[in-house]
């Protein structure tokens, strides 16, 4: 939901065609990456040498410093 303002923004000067197509687009890159993701996460953490607990804490820290500014 986060992202329809942006999209509505940025395709303001589109067709529904092409706002279709492009959202279409989106969604199957997206879903790519996130099944990509998924299968081949735990390969690429331990290729990096990082744990799972490493990455939560990371992440975390991120969201911090998100809710802080």
């Amino acid at each position: 939901p986060g992202i329809i303002p942006p999209f509505l923004a940025l395709t303001v000067r589109k067709t529904e065609q092409q706002k279709n197509h492009i959202a279409v687009r989106a969604i199957i890159i997206s879903g790519i990456i996130l099944i990509s993701f998924t299968i081949l996460g735990d390969l690429v953490l331990d290729w990096l040498k990082i744990s799972l607990a490493a990455f939560s804490i990371a992440g975390g820290l991120l969201l911090f410093r998100a809710a802080f500014n």
